[in-house]
Order: C-alpha cells, then structure tokens, then sequence
C-alpha cells in the first residue's frame, strides 16, 4: 500500500507502481515515466470492464457486410465466366487452332480460380466466429493489396498477446495507435472498434481532438445524431463544444440557415458520363462482333491474331461496368443536410494524366452534435471550404455535395 494518497479522490493507491487510482482512474499526479506501460498495463485494461458502457459495446454483434467480402470476388467471377463463354464461342465459330484455345482457357481458368478462391476465402469469413475483447492498438499501417481492408492493425490483448488483422477505413477513421477499446474481430477483419476514453494517449501538436462517443454503448456518433444515439437510442449528452459552442447557436438562430437545412441543391457528386459511355460503347462492340460475326473469321483468316479483336469491347464493358457500379454508390445513398464546422482540409494524389497532377479531395466536418467525420469532395466544393467556418453540409454517403454559410441577418 503506498503512502501516497490519490490527489482526486484521496484513496490509496495499492503500491508505488501502480499507474492510476483504483477508486476513481484518475492518473497518477507524479506522471507517467514509461508512456508503453502506461497504455498497456494490466489496470488499464480492467478499468475499461469497469466503465458504464462496456455491457452495452459486449452486447454489439457488428457483422461483415456480403457485398464487400463476397459481392466484388463474385462479380469478378461472373465477368470473368462470361468473357470465357464468349471466348470459347468465338473460337468454334472460326475453328481456331488448339493451342490457341488452351492458352486462352488457361488464362480465363487462372482468373476464375483466383477470383473463386477469394468468394471461399470471403464466405469463410462471413461464417467465422464473432470475437469481442478489450484491446490496446499498438500499429495501424494503411496500404497495401487489400481494397476492401487496407489498414493493417496490430493488437494486444490484457494476456499479452499480439493479433494482426485487417481494418476498414470507415473503422480505422475513428481510432488512433495507443487507443484501448472492445475489438470486434471476425476471422481475420477487425469489424468494429470502440474506444473508451480511459488513460488516452497524449495527442500530438496540432492532432484534432477525439470525438465524443455515446455514454451508454460507447458507439461513435454520427452526423446523423441528434439527441439520442443512433445505435442504442440513448440519450446524448450536451456537447462540449468549446469556443465554438457559441457560433453554433449563433448561426443555428439565422433565418436563412432553416431554409439551407430545408432544401437540397444538387450536384457535388463525382460524374458517371465517362464510366456509361464505356461501359455503352463495351455493349454496342459486343452486339457488332455478334452480329457480324463472319467479321471475326475475316480476321482470323488474315492475321493469325485477329481474334484479339473482341477483346478490347469485352473489357471495355467489364472496366465501364464496375467503374460505373462504384460512381453510383452515392447517388444510391440517403441525402443528410447538417449544420457543421470544418475542422480540416487535405488533398491526396492519386495519379498524374499528361503529366498534370491528380488529387483526391476531403474535408474533416464536426456537427453540434460533437461527431466528426472525413468526407470526400470534388474540387470545386474542396476551393469554398474554409477551415473554421459553421455552415450547412450536404453529405451523401462518403461524400461532401456542397457547403453553405448562412447569411447573416
């Protein structure tokens, strides 16, 4: 038992090593000379299984979604079988030669298979064994070959343990390296995590501050919260907005502000013209090379690999058609206006076309309600932000669609 009484609640502390108060949590005054074992000394771990909302966040069952861990290896699957029905088609109506088609199959075969494995890989998965345990991330590493999961996150447990799975971006926006929380795991995907604000890691200079998360399950808010939380129905509790708690109100209060939240301008959603137009010019060459067929044996007749001329409609409509499935995800999405600060503003790039650059655009909202979440937005909307303006937001899906300051008056 140490001599030291706790400097918030006045309780021993039960030894000299001990890192925080057993009564209260508080830190201890004397600091923190090892910040590794402040973050994952057993007593952290327990404090979070003694906090309000840690039944609530055990009871959550989040669940892999079908269409990312299936849905994109099968569709693969399908464009991959059809392209091979056209091409095994196309080769006994010219008699191609043998090895002609072996190569051919082989190549369709080897995709198939590939594309096969991954929609196994992905049901197995989906049947896995849903996991919960309190965890400390200790790395988070984006990149890599996954679309799907690209944020490599290493995880200990309260044994010691170490476990690396794979993160969503939508996950991994929320959460920081030294955050200890409820690990949701299925396989080898971390689904859900929620953070718990106990012993927080000291944020760097310049770092946004966390947003809040419900008191009750501990699930993150979201644009879309208002007074109670979106995942259990909770009450939400004041925010604490701090020096813009009264621009807030001030700006709620404008009467051109309920006429912004009430009405939807349009636009501020990446084109689909260039993905239709060749997903359509795929489908019209497929229909030609269909119907004039006796085409093909021309050119197989005239040149050994004139066959190679159905291939460029048939990828043409394979690119244009998950091109154009990918542009269409935020018109499909539910319209949310909201009043909401901008935190930050960055741009990525992506690409370069004729030796221009090509950058990706996103801004950092925070709502009244405390929610923060990062948005994509096109470039046009990204040259009106303003960071530390209020303003009403269009969001739609991922995306930003426009940001307006209500006039004052």
């Amino acid at each position: 038992m140490s001599a030291v009484p706790c400097h918030v609640c006045a309780a021993p502390f039960d030894d000299d090593t001990a890192l925080y108060c057993r009564s209260c949590g508080a830190k201890r005054a004397a600091g923190v000379a090892d910040l590794e074992a402040y973050r994952t000394g057993r007593e952290r771990y327990e404090l979070v299984t003694r906090q309000p909302a840690y039944e609530a966040a055990q009871r959550w069952r989040p669940r892999l979604r079908f269409g990312h861990e299936v849905g994109r290896p099968l569709l693969m699957m399908v464009l991959g079988g059809g392209f091979g029905v056209l091409f095994l088609a196309t080769v006994r109506l010219v008699r191609a030669p043998a090895y002609f088609t072996w190569v051919g199959v082989g190549i369709v075969g080897g995709f198939l298979l590939v594309a096969l494995l991954q929609t196994l890989l992905g049901i197995r998965r989906l049947l896995a064994r849903s996991e919960r345990a309190v965890a400390v991330v200790m790395d988070d590493r984006a990149g890599g070959d996954e679309l799907v999961a690209p944020h490599l996150v290493d995880l200990r447990f309260i044994d010691g343990s170490r476990r690396k799975v794979r993160g969503a971006g939508d996950v991994m926006g929320a959460v920081a390296v030294g955050d200890i929380g409820v690990a949701y795991l299925q396989a080898d995907r971390l689904v859900d995590f929620r953070w718990f604000d106990v012993m927080p890691a000291p944020l760097p200079p310049g770092a946004l501050p966390r947003p809040p998360v419900c008191a009750a399950c501990a699930a993150p808010l979201t644009l879309e919260s208002r007074r109670d939380c979106a995942f259990c129905g909770a009450a939400l509790a004041e925010p604490e907005l701090g020096e813009h708690g009264a621009r807030f109100a001030a700006i709620a209060a404008r009467p051109a502000t309920a006429g912004l939240l009430a009405r939807w301008p349009g636009g501020g959603l990446p084109p689909v013209t260039a993905p239709a137009v060749i997903f359509a010019l795929g489908v019209v060459g497929l229909a030609g090379l269909a119907y004039l067929h006796h085409m093909l044996v021309f050119f197989y007749e005239t040149w050994r690999w004139g066959l190679l001329v159905g291939v460029p409609p048939v990828l043409m409509t394979a690119i244009g058609g998950l091109w154009l499935q990918q542009r269409l995800v935020p018109y499909r999405a539910p319209r949310l206006r909201a009043l909401a600060l901008i935190l930050r503003t960055r741009r990525v790039r992506t690409g370069t076309l004729n030796d221009q650059p090509i950058y990706a655009f996103y801004a950092t909202l925070r709502a009244a309600s405390g929610a923060r979440r990062e948005l994509r937005c096109l470039p046009e909307v990204a040259a009106k932000l303003e960071v530390g303006e209020i303003g009403v937001a269009g969001v739609r899906g991922a995306w930003l669609t426009d940001f307006t300051v209500p006039a004052a008056g």
